[in-house]
């Protein structure tokens, strides 16, 4: 059984790597096509959607690694500011 956060998490993960993996099918495809008809193809489909789908969960981990660095950043900020209301309530008196 998951938690909220961990489902959530979960969908992200699977949509960015269908996602990465969708565009890489096609890429894969295309080229394949090029240089080898439809064998080429079907190769490039799978070796591009194997490599796109990589590229989609590697985007979506960095992506979560800036919003958890963000996070600590502004709760940085948040006690900062807190001391700061605390130093000036010390020197003024109203």
């Amino acid at each position: 059984e998951l938690s909220g956060e961990e489902a959530l998490d979960a969908m992200g993960s699977c949509t960015s790597s269908a996602v990465g993996g969708l565009v890489g099918a096609g890429k894969g495809a295309a080229v394949g096509a090029v240089f080898g008809g439809p064998v080429g193809a079907v190769v490039g489909g799978v070796v591009g959607g194997i490599a796109g789908s990589k590229i989609g969960e590697a985007v979506y981990e960095a992506g979560k690694a800036i919003v958890n660095t963000a996070k600590e950043v502004v709760n940085v900020v948040k006690k900062g500011a807190k001391k700061v209301k605390k130093a000036l309530r010390k020197l003024l008196p109203w």
